[in-house]
């Protein structure tokens, strides 16, 4: 009985010596919680505080839906001029994401803004 290309290649699988896997971890270090009243304008705070007790969610996850929000409204009405004697001026686009495994109420906490 002749042995497949399979068979010779399952054996030499076997006969082979794996190596004892590694463990596969994160060292990052954990993040420090949000001071919303540090970080945030006056007027922001209490409606974060609300929304994230509401939502059982982190208040970063709110905050940073409502920072972009606000930073939708305000669109091309504002800008920076970097030089003093251009009239170039730069109108600034404000980007926001939340990275978070899932499960851990980000879509609920960008719904309210």
């Amino acid at each position: 009985m002749t042995r497949s290309w399979d068979d010779e290649a399952e054996a030499a699988a076997t006969d082979a010596e794996w190596p004892t896997p590694e463990r596969i971890g994160s060292d990052l270090p954990p993040v420090p919680q949000m001071d919303v009243e540090a970080l945030l304008p006056a007027p922001l705070v209490g409606y974060v505080r609300d929304a994230a007790h509401r939502k059982v969610a982190p208040p970063e996850f709110v905050a940073i839906s409502l920072i972009v929000s606000l930073g939708a409204l305000i669109e091309a009405r504002c800008g920076v001029r970097p030089k003093l004697l251009d009239d170039w001026i730069v109108v600034p686009n404000l980007w926001g994401a939340i990275i978070a495994p899932p499960s851990k109420k980000k879509s609920p906490s960008m719904a309210d803004c």
